[in-house]
């Protein structure tokens, strides 16, 4: 089933794990006249490729300056993509952005709905962490024209 591409505006934040993927979407962002911002995460996003692009280093675990980061370059729409590899503990550094919502991602990881950015919600569906269904404050599932919840881009 493919469904509708979801309108995004421009500039769209690109979380950048590693591998080739995070770089796909940022040159189709751009060859669509969209201009992505690379949030690149330490260890994991190459950091020769990112240069092409505009972008910030983040940490796994600085949800706070992440978020004040997305405000500040105008990003409304999110897209996070690519492997991202356990870090070892002395590699996470939680801000206080994520201290506070560290109840909120605990239950996203149990699977429920979780509302990180206030408006937007994101539900992971339990034992299929790749697949998420993103609902607007009302309830209504964002980027997707089917009634089933998941937002569904590309075929299946």
């Amino acid at each position: 089933m493919t469904s509708a591409a979801p309108e995004l505006s421009s500039p769209v934040g690109v979380i950048a794990g590693g591998g080739g993927m995070p770089f796909a979407v940022a040159d189709s962002l751009q060859s669509r006249g969209i201009t992505p911002i690379m949030f690149a995460l330490r260890g994991n996003c190459d950091p020769v490729r990112v240069e092409r692009f505009r972008h910030h280093w983040i940490s796994v675990g600085q949800l706070g300056r992440a978020t004040k980061l997305f405000r500040s370059e105008g990003c409304r729409d999110l897209i996070f993509i690519g492997i991202l590899l356990r870090p070892a503990l002395s590699e996470i550094r939680l801000d206080w952005g994520t201290i506070r919502v560290l109840g909120k991602v605990m239950t996203a990881f149990r699977g429920g709905e979780v509302d990180f950015f206030g408006g937007n919600q994101i539900t992971t569906v339990p034992g299929a962490t790749s697949v998420v269904t993103v609902k607007d404050a009302m309830g209504n599932p964002v980027g997707s024209s089917d009634t089933s919840g998941t937002a569904t881009i590309g075929s299946s």
